[in-house]
């Protein structure tokens, strides 16, 4: 699957810096052994506090003893560095499949930063992906140990 993706992403026109990304890791923490992929499009949005900003619409599915499916929204911003290098961060909200023992809840909350590099109508980085269903926040009293994902990211500008 994972090539197909990659070939998917290669073949696209390029029209505007909208991207579509494939996105695939590993988890730590409470997520040990576990491997997730994540399929992202990121449409450009106003800036935001000065900031180049985006929508993150992603899909995602990781295996292990905790498995699950998930989709997710988010809101991002960029802070542009030098020669096209970049740190983005999105919050957002994320809807999983089940209840596992690191989801108290389906609903979650969903954390990505990423130090990232342009390479004309490519990006490649680097992220850790957290989602929680936010007990500290929302009150609630079951699991929350949440999932966690150290990723590599590459996307095609569309």
């Amino acid at each position: 699957m994972g090539f197909t993706v990659l070939a998917f992403l290669i073949s696209l026109e390029t029209a505007a810096a909208d991207q579509l990304a494939a996105e695939a890791g590993y988890g730590f923490g409470n997520s040990y052994r576990a491997e997730g992929l994540f399929l992202r499009y990121q449409k450009d949005a106003p800036p935001l506090w000065d900031r180049k900003s985006f929508y993150d619409v992603a899909l995602a599915r990781w295996n292990g003893k905790n498995w699950n499916n998930a989709i997710s929204v988010a809101r991002g911003l960029q802070w542009d560095l030098h020669e096209n290098s970049y740190v983005s961060a999105s919050f957002g909200l994320a809807y999983a499949d089940r209840v596992t023992g690191n989801f108290g809840t389906r609903a979650q909350f969903i954390l990505r930063l990423a130090a990232g590099r342009s390479f004309g109508d490519y990006d490649l980085s680097v992220g850790v992906i957290h989602y929680s269903n936010g007990h500290i926040l929302v009150g609630w009293d079951g699991p929350n140990s949440g999932e966690n994902y150290l990723t590599v990211l590459l996307a095609r500008h569309l």
